[in-house]
C-alpha cells in the first residue's frame, strides 16, 4: 500500500521515517539542545516510542532502528557527559501538555509524589535513608536516591479516568535547599513559567489555580 508523502517525514542517512506529528513535537525541543545532542535526544524519544519491550538506552536504538549504525557509546553520553538544560525540557514538556491537553478554561492541576530508586554502595551521589513504605520488616527505611515527579493531571477521552503526565523530576539531597520535597516540588514548578516561552499557545502566563498533592498515593 503507497504511504501518503504528507504523513511522513524521510530524513536522510541512517534515520528512518518519521511521523510528521512526531517530528514537529520533537521539534518543539530544538532550543534545549545543540546540534550534537539534539539529534541523539530526538533518536531517544522515537526508540521510546516504538520500542515494546525493553526501554533501556540500547533497546531504544533498537526501536529507533539505529542499533548497528549508532555505537550505544554516543547514546550513553547523552545523559553522562553532555550538557543540557533538564528544567527547560520539563518547562518545554509542561507546556505542550498544557497547550494540548488542558482546555484554555481549564484549571491546571498538578500533583507531587516522591519515589525511591534503590541504590547500593557508599559514593552513590544523594543517597541517603529515607522512610520507605514498601521495606521488609519494622523498620520502614531504605537506602535509595528520593526523586521527587511532578505530574500534570489531564483527561485524555479514550480514558473514563484522569492520569498524571510525569513532566518533570528532581532529586531530593539531605543537608541541602535540596532536603524538602516538598519544597523542592514546589519550587520547580514556580521556575516553569519564566523558563517556558509566555503565550497563550504554548503556556499560560498566569499560575495555576488548582493544584493538588499527591503522597504516597493520597491526594490531599
Amino acid at each position: 500500500m503507497a504511504r501518503s508523502v504528507n504523513s511522513t517525514q524521510r530524513t536522510t542517512g541512517d534515520q528512518p521515517a518519521v511521523p510528521s506529528s512526531l517530528q514537529e513535537l520533537l521539534g518543539v525541543f530544538r532550543g534545549c539542545f545543540s546540534a550534537w545532542t539534539l539529534p541523539v535526544f530526538c533518536a531517544l524519544a522515537r526508540g521510546l516510542v516504538s520500542e515494546t519491550a525493553r526501554r533501556a538506552v540500547c533497546g531504544m536504538l533498537v526501536g529507533d532502528r539505529l542499533s548497528q549504525t549508532w555505537s550505544h557509546h554516543r547514546a550513553h553520553r547523552f545523559f553522562s557527559c553532555a550538557r543540557w538544560p533538564i528544567e527547560q525540557v520539563s518547562a518545554v514538556l509542561a507546556g505542550l501538555v498544557v497547550r494540548l491537553l488542558v482546555a484554555a478554561d481549564e484549571a491546571v492541576s498538578v500533583a507531587i509524589d516522591d519515589t525511591l530508586f534503590c541504590r547500593r554502595g557508599p559514593k552513590v551521589h544523594a543517597a541517603s535513608w529515607f522512610h520507605d513504605g514498601s521495606a521488609v520488616g519494622k523498620a520502614k527505611v531504605g537506602y535509595e536516591n528520593n526523586w521527587v515527579i511532578l505530574a500534570i493531571v489531564v483527561r485524555l477521552r479514550l480514558l473514563d479516568r484522569p492520569v498524571a503526565l510525569p513532566v518533570g523530576f528532581a532529586l531530593v539531597r539531605k543537608n541541602s535547599e535540596d532536603s524538602s520535597r516538598l519544597a523542592l516540588g514546589f519550587r520547580s514548578w514556580k521556575r516553569w513559567p519564566r523558563r517556558c516561552p509566555v503565550g497563550r499557545s504554548t503556556w499560560s502566563p498566569t499560575p495555576p489555580t488548582q493544584a493538588r498533592l499527591c503522597a504516597d498515593c493520597q491526594g490531599r
